[in-house]
């Protein structure tokens, strides 16, 4: 699945998130070397965000493995400005692309409903948020946090409170064809916030050493395998809910409904099994069947409309 255009039409040109977009751009070309393994590893440990550092619960010099033969070295200080500087920094093409587009899609329409000032002053606040969320998490790491990812939620938030019945347009393929469906803000968004999680939570389980030598902060990195397990099948049970939470608001029919709970009954044994067995098979297993139910999910909302 994939959103490409909203209804909402700008009264204004978005000055600002094209300027931010482009920042961003620039900063991933010029200061990340447009994803040279030595440019992102360098740039990430020189303006990336280090939880202990800034809360100054590791010593100066702490070592980080960045990839082979490459380690990320602690400054002394807090280093405060990196709050801001990790939030225009990312890790790979996909992340970069991924962010932007969604910022493109939805921060124009947020951006019109308020003074450029102030829609300046929402990112940054709710991307500084988002990162002091991280460092409260976990205030001893040393590995380094970057990405729009905090801030660009917070539009996409702004977004769902000011149009939530507003229509996202998204593309499903099916088969050789593209099936285009409308769907109203809230629905793409509760599905996507709820999906993404365990999703990518069961390939860090399967990729966690690759994450751990190449720096990205996942959370079995982090917090370690047995509570990533533990949250993805969490936020499968969250996820299963809000999915099934559509016909009652009349946005599908009994196609849907009946789709729904058995993709979700198959889902939720696979991240039950992850949480009992455990092991990277297991988490593989995961990875790839999450993939097939979101797009099993809104398969069945376009089966469900044409019939």
């Amino acid at each position: 699945m994939f959103p490409y255009h909203d209804e909402n039409q700008t009264q204004r040109t978005p000055y600002v998130t094209m300027a931010l977009i482009a920042i961003t751009t620039l900063v991933w070309v010029v200061a990340q070397g447009a994803g040279s393994a030595m440019g992102v590893a360098r740039s990430v440990c020189e303006l990336g965000l280090i939880p202990g550092e800034l809360t100054l619960s590791v010593p100066p010099g702490t070592s980080f493995p960045m990839g082979e033969g490459v380690a990320c070295l602690t400054d002394p200080g807090s280093q405060l400005s990196h709050l801001v500087t990790s939030m225009f920094l990312h890790g790979s093409w996909m992340h970069l692309l991924g962010n932007m587009w969604f910022m493109w899609l939805f921060g124009n329409n947020v951006e019109d409903s308020m003074t450029r000032p102030r829609f300046v002053a929402f990112y940054l606040l709710t991307g500084l948020a988002a990162a002091l969320a991280q460092v409260v998490a976990d205030p001893t790491s040393a590995v380094p946090m970057v990405g729009a990812s905090g801030a660009i939620s917070g539009v996409m938030g702004a977004y769902l409170v000011l149009f939530p019945r507003v229509r996202v347009y998204t593309l499903v393929p099916l088969g050789f064809f593209i099936q285009r469906i409308p769907l109203p803000a809230w629905v793409m968004f509760a599905i996507i916030f709820m999906w993404t999680p365990p999703h990518f939570w069961a390939l860090a389980i399967v990729r966690m050493k690759d994450y751990e030598k190449a720096g990205v902060p996942m959370l079995p990195v982090v917090r370690g395998e047995l509570e990533t397990r533990r949250q993805i099948l969490v936020y499968t049970i969250e996820l299963i809910a809000v999915t099934l939470l559509l016909p009652i608001f009349n946005l599908a029919g009994a196609v849907y409904f009946v789709s729904a709970l058995v993709l979700g009954l198959l889902l939720l044994y696979a991240a039950w099994s992850v949480w009992k067995v455990g092991g990277n098979r297991v988490a593989w297993r995961m990875y790839r069947w999450s993939s097939m139910y979101l797009a099993f999910i809104f398969i069945a909302l376009v089966v469900d409309v044409l019939v």
